[in-house]
């Protein structure tokens, strides 16, 4: 084909660009009839499998999908000869490098690098168009195509469509697509599917149903003694991932324990790991090819008394790695993140003999391989991290990494911290709150070019929950929560206009608390035992489905759900600036080969033990 051979592929080198050439058009020989009309991308390979919908809270309901369309490396609406540029000009890149988010969208067979191999699907695909998306609506599942290439049932509505035009770049160039639909029936299931110059359809989408009736489940785990969950995530192909730890399978200590859902709150597999001492889990993200990234500490491996604990879990069960990073002293694990193929952990380091204590930031790329280790503190002080939120710039173009927790040096008493980090690990901002003894549990993290950060802790010579939004700006929010059984408030997620928190109060029951931006009230839930002591650890949303979260309770005793009532009142304080940096921090990495169990014969939802682990979901009340 003479095209092939006249493309211009600027920026590469010759000798590359004639050998990409003749690559394509040795697959083009082989997949490709000149005779054939364009089509749009059709079977598995290009559905979309990322569409979300979520309450627009007018009625309506707001969707949000990817653009796939394998072989348009350049994304302009069609599988041609101009998509050898991309491959050309991110060639032997892979997933450990900086600008494999952009990289990535030239990864067409995805197998973490570009390279000659990604011109056999652009050969496949040759010549698919994708004019638009356009949505599709049913109350009845059948009406879903059995195969993503099937046609719609005859109750499938066609409530509109979207032009490639009008998407909008999203982290790292791919596009993303937003449609609202503006009469939205609870159950309904939702679906998009593209379409070429002629009108004629793609793939279907993976199926999003929103406001399901089957949405609001409890569910404990357990043997009998002690398990307990920490944490948990969601990811759009219908699965949530909760992890904590268990000592009911490992005599005397904990081993790490990883459970998986489905939305309906079918336990679909168990995991365990560990060694000969404490092996325990606390925090879970999941990555965008749907990999289970699971945080914690342990005692049984790596160089100290304690060292951090990162791990890569697939959805199937299995275990990919196990790395741990440490040194002499204690080095503790609270929150892992997943953001533009890159893994993130915080807490913090302590040297060993000493009550010193710094803040640590770790990032790893996707097979586990260490970029950079960071602290944060004053010397001879005590700062650690509680919790971290990562997030997109795009007034940067780059990761951000939000961090808050408890500060002792920089103020007279021990504060609320907040610090900024930026994707090469160097501190943005760092501040602290000044207003009595208070320490930072969760934060929240949202805004496409400013940042809107929340932050919830405790004041702990008020005995009470505080609501911060991190602002000077005269309005902002300051609220704190009191209940006359002290409640322990750990977690903040925000849903649109929702500030969730969740954790206990006294020796009653788990609490989820909905505040709005401003810090009123909007509703509460509690998970009221017949016997023991609850605690719930954290939540996620779950578009069209509601809250999901975790933590632990007697599930012999039984329990319900209820609600309470508490005091809401404004606190003073501000927000002062602290000027410090992170340092480099060495530690060892070891790779721990240790295969994870799969455990039989949990008592579910009847309690086997002291304390059970328990997920649940909730609507968003």
């Amino acid at each position: 084909m003479e095209i092939v051979n006249a493309q211009d592929i600027p920026g590469v080198d010759q000798t590359l660009a004639n050998d990409l050439k003749a690559e394509l058009l040795r697959v083009l020989a082989i997949h490709w009839d000149p005779k054939q009309v364009a089509s749009p991308p059709m079977t598995e390979q290009n559905q979309v499998n990322d569409l979300a919908a979520v309450d627009d809270g007018s009625g309506g309901a707001d969707l949000n999908w990817s653009y796939r369309s394998t072989g348009d490396y350049d994304q302009n609406g069609e599988a041609g000869i101009s998509d050898i540029t991309p491959v050309g000009v991110h060639f032997k890149k892979t997933t450990a490098s900086p600008d494999w988010a952009a990289a990535q969208l030239a990864d067409g067979d995805e197998n973490g690098e570009v390279n000659a191999a990604d011109l056999t699907p652009l050969g496949v695909n040759f010549g698919n168009q994708v004019r638009g998306y356009k949505v599709f609506t049913s109350m009845d599942e059948a009406d879903y195509p059995a195969d993503p290439d099937g046609a719609n049932g005859a109750g499938a509505v066609d409530a509109g469509d979207v032009l490639l035009s009008a998407a909008t770049p999203w982290a790292g160039g791919r596009l993303r697509f937003e449609f609202n639909v503006t009469s939205h029936i609870p159950g309904c299931h939702y679906w998009v599917r593209p379409y070429d110059a002629d009108g004629a359809l793609g793939a279907a989408s993976n199926n999003q149903k929103l406001g399901a009736a089957a949405s609001t489940w409890t569910h404990t785990w357990g043997f009998d003694a002690y398990d307990d969950l920490a944490d948990l995530a969601y990811h759009p192909e219908g699965a949530v991932y909760a992890v904590g730890k268990t000592n009911s399978l490992s005599a005397l200590y904990n081993d790490l324990l990883l459970l998986k859902y489905d939305l309906e709150g079918n336990l679909i597999w168990a995991r365990t790991w560990g060694g000969s001492e404490f092996d325990f889990a606390t925090s879970v993200s999941v990555g965008s090819e749907g990999e289970i990234y699971v945080g914690g500490n342990t005692t049984s491996y790596g160089e100290g008394e304690q060292d951090v604990l990162l791990q890569r879990w697939e959805s199937d069960g299995s275990l990919t790695w196990t790395k741990t990073w440490g040194n002499a002293g204690d080095e503790y694990a609270n929150t892992v993140s997943y953001m533009q193929n890159a893994v993130y952990v915080s807490g913090f380091i302590t040297l060993i003999g000493t009550s010193h204590a710094d803040v640590l930031v770790l990032k790893f790329d996707p097979t586990g391989d260490l970029d950079w280790a960071r602290s944060l503190g004053a010397v001879g002080g005590v700062e650690w991290a509680n919790d971290m939120q990562t997030h997109w710039s795009f007034s940067a173009n780059a990761t951000t990494i939000h961090l808050t927790g408890l500060a002792e040096s920089y103020s007279t008493d021990p504060a609320i911290l907040y610090a900024k980090v930026d994707e090469d690990g160097d501190a943005q901002a760092v501040s602290v709150w000044s207003g009595g003894f208070t320490e930072g549990y969760g934060i929240s993290v949202q805004g496409a070019l400013a940042d809107e950060i929340y932050i919830c802790g405790k004041d702990s010579i008020n005995l009470t929950t505080l609501l911060l939004e991190y602002s000077a700006a005269p309005g902002a929010t300051r609220t704190s929560w009191s209940h006359p059984d002290q409640a322990k408030l750990y977690e903040l997620l925000r849903v649109d206009s929702n500030l969730i928190l969740c954790g206990s109060y006294g020796f009653e029951g788990g609490l989820v608390l909905n505040l709005s931006l401003a810090g009123a009230l909007q509703g509460s839930e509690t998970w009221l035992p017949v016997a023991g002591i609850p605690h719930l650890s954290t939540t996620c949303y779950i578009p069209g489905f509601g809250i999901a979260g975790c933590g632990y309770a007697n599930a012999a005793a039984g329990g319900t759900w209820g609600s309470t009532t508490g005091s809401l009142d404004s606190v003073a304080g501000t927000w002062n600036t602290v000027a410090d940096t992170t340092e480099a921090v060495t530690g060892v990495i070891s790779s721990p080969s240790v295969a994870p169990a799969a455990p039989t014969g949990a008592v579910i939802d009847a309690g086997g033990g002291d304390r059970d682990a328990l997920v649940f979901m909730r609507p968003l009340s």
